[in-house]
Parts: C-alpha cells; structure tokens; sequence
C-alpha cells in the first residue's frame, strides 16, 4: 500500500510488522504502536488499542499472517492444525466482532485453498491480508465520494 504523508490508516503493514494508532489514547495523544507477533495483535484486539468493524477486521487477518509466519513446520497438515489455533486465540478477542470473524474465516478459506508448500501458503496469507486491507480503503473511499456527491456545491447556500 502506498500512503502519503496527510493519509493516517488505523491499521498499517510497514518493513514486516504492523503499526496500530493506538485508540486508547485518543484524541489527546497520537501514538502508535508496533505489532510484531500474534499474541500482541491479539492483545491489541482485546485491550481496544484496535478500534472500528473494518480495522479489526484488517488487523485480524495481518494478526493471522504474523501467525501463521510464526508456525515452524513444513508438513501442511500440522501447519493448518496450528493456524486453527491461532485463528481461535484471535477470535476469543472480540467475540463479537463480525468483521473479525469474517477475515479470520477468509484467512483460513486461503490457507485450506492454497496448493503448495507452506511458504506459499504463508504468501498468500500475506497478500490476502493485504487484498482485505485494501478492499476496505477502496469502501470508505466509495463511501467518501458517495456522501460528497450529495453535499451542496457551495457552503455559502448550504441549509446547514
């Protein structure tokens, strides 16, 4: 994803981690925190530092991908086996949270889908973290123009 410098993105992948805006601090501090591992995704799922349907639902996936980058095997069935895991540790987080769940289910669509090793199949789970993620930026922008265009020309004749 490429992002200019006025563009804040709740959720951010960036040189092999995820950086988070830290909701519990807002608005009278900016902070942002690093995620670099599963259970601190899971973590910043459960403690509201992630906040908003669709930016848990991007952290969750990202959350899967650490996760399944962590699982040290080669053999499929036991990699599949532990992302499973992994995929009910990030589902306790927010137990209802629907775009939660539906990233973790399309996460693990991916992984049972995926033909080849598990370095592929990890590869996948990246981009399809990252396809999730861009999918919502494109909604909100749909949602974005969408409002504008029903908003008047000018402010000066605005009834508001």
């Amino acid at each position: 994803m490429i992002s200019s410098p006025t563009q804040i993105y709740p959720v951010r992948w960036h040189q092999d981690k995820v950086l988070l805006i830290d909701q519990t601090r807002l608005p009278g501090e900016y902070e942002v925190v690093e995620i670099h591992r599963c259970d601190d995704m899971a973590q910043a799922i459960r403690t509201m530092i992630v906040r908003g349907a669709p930016a848990i639902g991007v952290a969750a996936a990202y959350g899967m991908y650490l996760g399944a980058k962590e699982i040290q095997t080669s053999d499929r069935d036991v990699f599949l086996k532990q992302l499973e895991a992994i995929a009910t540790q990030l589902r306790q987080t927010r137990p209802t949270a629907v775009n939660l769940f539906w990233a973790i289910s399309r996460m693990l669509k991916t992984a049972y889908e995926t033909i080849g090793t598990v370095a592929e199949i990890q590869a996948f789970l990246f981009k399809t973290a990252q396809n999730i993620q861009a999918e919502d930026l494109q909604t909100c922008k749909a949602i974005g123009d969408n409002g504008l265009a029903v908003l008047p020309d000018s402010p000066i004749n605005s009834p508001f």
